[in-house]
């Protein structure tokens, strides 16, 4: 009998314990079910509030932005400037990639944006068969372009936005002068996107700066494609020109932030600050701490402010008179470690 009472006694633990384990789980449930209707009704509030008609953002034109490295420092500076320029002016720039999720090449988001049939493209172009053939796709579909920064061969676009090349040339060529010794060896580093009319312009520069010079000196300059599918092999393959080269040139020449920071990051790393003179691009918060430490000898900063305005300046003209200036010449400043604080707090108070 004492073993059966034992028995029961179990059973009727055990159930009490399923009830009570019951009940915990249907209040979780429904206290589950009232935060989630809760918040589902917050947010459909939140809907309602951002889709009424007084809070819609209108536009009368529809522009997307395509470039190389849509999510460097440069670039978002002058999408940034380019999207809020637009707005005041009725127009929408929305950077493409933005809306991808697939990896793309400029030449292939530009087939996508044909496809969608915007009324303007932002452009970083290049001198590829592929995006050749794309522009010329784009100008039978009658969507006008701006190339900004890098122009594409015989491209049909209706302006051209960038840094004039020879004088970006000169510019370098006068640090040249000023870091290198007779019979130097100058390398400059491009990704294959950089147009090849513009890296000639540049070289030009470079060697007639050098020539005219009261200080000529015998200097080799030599240039070098960086394969750029993705940072990693930017870094990569500039990681190969330190580890593998016998000689290290004696003056490096960068012609895109990715590439300056690369280089500048690689320096470091191999101990070869001092043994190398790294003349950078743009001013990004890395590359002006590089200048700072002396690492980076110098670096030409591009006003982004200014190419991103005459984006959307460029298509405003257009569309009202048809017509529109075909070049637009942005400024470029040299930032070296003797002028570095007053031209980054001059920037600062633009």
């Amino acid at each position: 009998m004492i073993f059966k009472n034992n028995t029961k006694r179990r059973k009727y633990n055990r159930s009490s314990t399923l009830m009570k384990l019951s009940t915990v789980a249907v209040c979780c449930m429904v206290l589950t079910t009232i935060v989630s209707f809760i918040m589902l009704t917050g947010r459909m509030s939140e809907v309602k509030k951002l889709t009424a008609p007084e809070n819609y953002d209108t536009y009368d034109k529809y522009v997307c932005m395509i470039t190389s490295d849509d999510e460097g420092q440069f670039w978002q500076e002058v999408y940034q400037v380019a999207k809020d320029a637009g707005k005041e002016m009725g127009i929408c720039v929305d950077m493409l990639s933005d809306t991808i999720n697939i990896q793309q090449n400029p030449a292939q988001l530009l087939n996508i944006a044909i496809a969608s049939h915007p009324d303007g493209i932002i452009l970083e172009a290049n001198s590829s068969d592929e995006m050749t053939i794309m522009l010329e796709k784009a100008n039978e579909a009658d969507i006008p372009i701006v190339t900004v920064l890098s122009d594409g061969m015989a491209s049909d676009r209706i302006s051209y936005i960038s840094v004039n090349n020879y004088t970006l040339g000169q510019i370098y060529g006068s640090q040249v002068i000023g870091v290198a010794e007779k019979n130097a060896n100058v390398l400059i580093l491009t990704r294959s996107d950089t147009n090849a009319i513009g890296e000639n312009l540049i070289i030009t520069g470079i060697q007639d700066t050098i020539m005219d010079s009261e200080e000529y000196r015998n200097i080799n300059i030599t240039s070098n494609t960086i394969i750029d599918d993705d940072a990693f092999a930017i870094e990569e393959s500039v990681r190969n020109i330190f580890m593998h080269s016998r000689t290290l040139p004696d003056v490096i020449i960068c012609l895109d932030e990715q590439i300056t920071t690369c280089v500048y990051q690689a320096m470091i790393d191999y101990n070869k600050v001092g043994q190398v003179q790294l003349l950078g691009y743009y001013d990004s918060d890395t590359i002006l701490e590089g200048v700072r430490q002396g690492v980076i000898h110098s670096t030409i900063a591009v006003d982004t402010a200014a190419m991103g305005q005459d984006c959307v300046d460029a298509f405003a003209e257009y569309w009202e008179s048809g017509y529109v200036s075909e070049y637009y010449d942005v400024d470029a400043k040299l930032i070296t470690i003797e002028n570095i604080n007053s031209v980054v707090k001059e920037g600062n108070n633009e």
